[in-house]
């Protein structure tokens, strides 16, 4: 899901010397190969304020929320690790998909770190030295990933839905889409009536002081990865001294060889909510509205229903609203 160092991509990875398969974080040397878990880029209209896929002239203002979002380091890797934990092969779920900058989605490709759940790009390995987007400087000795295969990027589409982490309780509706049940496995389902005058609504429970993460994408994403693996894994074993040099000289308080990760795919939603379950309040629960019109044409708007009393234990935080193409 964002994210891309895999909005999920083969989970938290990071490449050993000497191999080019993913695996779980350990102590090792490493440039994290990850990918993103559902990055925010969507194409809208004026009102809202992502990264686009395909550029807009019309500056997007930001996005008001009205409800518990703040998220502390802590609370980003709970909803990180939560999701890691049910699917691990979908990579890293970023508490804050949308890109620092709305011109310059995040892309494959992407060297750079994570803070706060929000991906900051350095630059890109697979663009030229002289590219535009290189404001920040490049790595001393730099040399761009050149993948054997020119279109080594595989994209496929990603079905949208509610995805949770173990034991999470969701009502919904009667007769919700079905194309919005959710996929994960032990999730208990409870359907619930609601005024005729409201959005189709969901509810999320956590019950007990427990933990847990809810991701939600309206309509379907588009899933990207490298297929160049190995290419991938020769340029990060030898850019790893001079990226993690060239991102302490900047000042960005990169203290560990792992915090620098390259992005290897992701997931580019065109809005989501992200639930962080804290586990200090029995029996919390996280409920909003949603309704989607035109889900599959050419002119799908997306409105979110959201009231800061129906979000208890719990922290939230959303996407854009308004019509998507």
């Amino acid at each position: 899901m964002v994210s891309s160092p895999h909005s999920w991509a083969s989970g938290s990875t990071k490449l050993d010397p000497g191999t080019t398969g993913y695996h779980d974080l350990s102590d090792g040397i490493a440039l994290h190969s990850l990918r993103l878990f559902s990055i925010y880029v969507g194409a809208f209209r004026p009102w809202c304020a992502v990264p686009h896929l395909y550029h807009s002239p019309t500056p997007l203002p930001p996005v008001t929320r009205t409800f518990p979002t703040s998220c502390g380091m802590d609370d980003c890797e709970l909803f990180r690790d939560q999701l890691a934990t049910t699917y691990p092969r979908y990579g890293h779920a970023l508490w804050n998909p949308s890109p620092t900058r709305s011109d310059r989605p995040v892309e494959v490709g992407d060297v750079g770190f994570i803070r706060w759940g929000t991906f900051h790009r350095l630059f890109n390995a697979l663009l030229p030295a002289d590219d535009s987007s290189h404001e920040l400087g490049l790595p001393e000795g730099y040399k761009p990933l050149a993948p054997s295969l020119t279109n080594h990027i595989n994209r496929r589409p990603f079905r949208c839905g509610h995805y949770c982490s173990d034991k999470i309780c969701v009502e919904s509706v009667p007769d919700y889409h079905d194309r919005y049940l959710p996929s994960a496995s032990d999730v208990f389902i409870v359907l619930t009536s609601f005024s005729p005058n409201d959005f189709p609504k969901l509810s999320f429970l956590r019950p007990g002081k427990q933990k847990g993460a809810v991701l939600y994408l309206p309509v379907d994403t588009r899933r990207e990865d490298t297929i160049a693996q190995g290419d991938f894994g020769k340029w990060m074993i030898e850019h790893i001294d001079s990226s993690f040099n060239f991102a302490r000289r900047l000042g960005l308080g990169i203290e560990q060889m792992e915090q620098i990760i390259l992005v290897t795919g992701c997931d580019r939603a065109t809005s989501w909510i992200n639930v962080a379950f804290l586990g200090n309040h029995d029996n919390a629960r996280v409920s909003f509205g949603v309704r989607i019109t035109d889900p599959d044409g050419p002119n799908t708007t997306i409105n979110f229903q959201l009231q800061p009393g129906n979000v208890q234990g719990a922290v939230l935080n959303h996407g854009p609203q308004g019509t998507v193409r």
